[in-house]
């Protein structure tokens, strides 16, 4: 990917304000939709849990990606994006 913006000490220099705003817009989709995952695996763990279901391959598939998404939204929150 290349980089559209850059920091100096005046602020951000954008070189395309179009293509910067659509990957902003893209970037702010793929944030919502991690945040979205967490609260449906977490609702679908609650439930197999309510069931005795903690054994079966689902279960430790949403898990670990539940902690894969965890990994994402800590390294964005190391960057200041939450």
């Amino acid at each position: 990917m290349e980089r559209i913006t850059k920091k100096n000490e005046t602020g951000i220099e954008v070189n395309n304000i179009e293509e910067a705003l659509e990957r902003l817009s893209l970037f702010e989709d793929f944030y919502f939709d991690l945040i979205h995952q967490q609260e449906e695996i977490s609702r679908q763990m609650k439930e197999m849990q309510e069931n005795a279901q903690t054994r079966q391959y689902r279960y430790r598939e949403i898990s670990a990606q539940k902690v894969t998404n965890n990994v994402i939204i800590n390294i964005l929150k190391k960057y200041g994006i939450k």
